[in-house]
């Protein structure tokens, strides 16, 4: 067994860190080809933040690391919530001498510069932002709901051009989609990007290839096979080898696996995987409104049994690779 996955298993059973994902809405502004969630969840109500405050309360005095992440939906449609429950976070770590580490997945469509700003400030340090290829492809994919005409990659690409002007200390990942047919697309971004963002280190590119994630419109895209995916990501990451790239170990223990980190949903569930959402033995708990957890704990375990044996394909994706098998 490898000094990497004991280091990253080390970290998944220490009790003294722990990861909360957060799904202020489960609504989005964009209605994406491939997208697999329902967005019929609603906003986060006035008590389920506040039974998060209390959570955090129990919580954090109890930890050295403590991560916060938001996801959705799209997050910053209710930006209000991500504010007020990261700088409660941030304020909880700083009294107690916590660690603190936040981050966001965003479209980045109201992703301004003034807010990109305010986030920063509050701790959200690290921000992930995806594109389809190159505004032609992007604009196919990644349509608005309102408007699925209007594109949507100028506004983006903007926010993110303004993002340079900050002087703090962040890092945005440029996730890249690859499917089998939009290869020259992705080549003209990188292109763009490395023109653009190639001698400034807080930015990264992560080259994902689209999946199969139970969207409706999952048999009409063109996927990558996995001996597809390998050969076309080496040949990108040689041929833009000047580019700062995502790295994901062959030892990397996914979230979902590890004890110490959970999702809560925009209505209170707490969820183990933010994929498998439709999944029975996904919901795992529900946040109670005093703060405490009322947990399933035969559901909660059923998603770490990669630990049991360190079977690497169970901790890389614990649902596919058992609780799928279960339902």
């Amino acid at each position: 067994m490898g000094k990497e996955l004991l280091k990253n298993a080390a970290q998944a059973l220490n009790n003294e860190r722990f990861k909360l994902i957060l799904y202020p809405t489960e609504k989005c502004d964009f209605r994406c080809v491939y997208c697999y969630e329902d967005h019929v969840g609603k906003r986060m109500s006035f008590q389920l933040v506040n039974s998060i405050k209390r959570f955090l309360e129990f919580k954090i005095p109890l930890l050295k690391l403590f991560e916060l992440e938001w996801f959705g939906g799209e997050p910053l449609l209710e930006k209000s919530i991500v504010i007020e429950i990261t700088s409660f976070a941030q304020t909880l770590c700083k009294e107690y001498g916590v660690t603190f580490v936040s981050v966001m997945t965003t479209n980045g469509y109201n992703l301004d510069f003034g807010t990109f700003e305010q986030l920063v400030n509050l701790g959200i340090k690290s921000f992930q932002i995806t594109f389809d290829g190159n505004k032609e492809n992007h604009d196919k994919y990644r349509m608005l709901a309102k408007n699925s005409s209007e594109g949507t990659f100028d506004k983006i690409w903007d926010n993110l051009l303004n993002t340079r002007k900050s002087s703090q200390q962040f890092s945005i990942a440029i996730r890249c989609h690859l499917t089998a047919i939009n290869k020259e697309s992705v080549e003209s971004l990188l292109h763009k990007i490395y023109e653009t963002f190639g001698n400034d280190t807080r930015y990264f590119v992560h080259l994902k290839e689209v999946s199969a994630l139970g969207g409706k419109n999952d048999d009409k895209m063109c996927l990558l096979s996995s001996e597809g995916k390998r050969i076309l990501m080496t040949e990108i990451k040689e041929k833009y080898s000047y580019l700062q790239f995502v790295e994901i170990g062959k030892d990397y223990i996914c979230y979902a696996a590890r004890p110490n980190t959970f999702a809560i949903r925009s209505n209170g569930s707490i969820i183990k995987c933010t994929v498998a959402m439709n999944s029975p033995l996904n919901h795992v708990g529900k946040l109670l409104p005093d703060g405490t957890l009322d947990i399933d704990a035969n559901k909660f375990f059923l998603w770490s049994q990669g630990f049991d044996d360190m079977d690497k394909q169970k901790l890389d994706c614990p649902y596919y690779h058992c609780v799928k098998k279960m339902e």
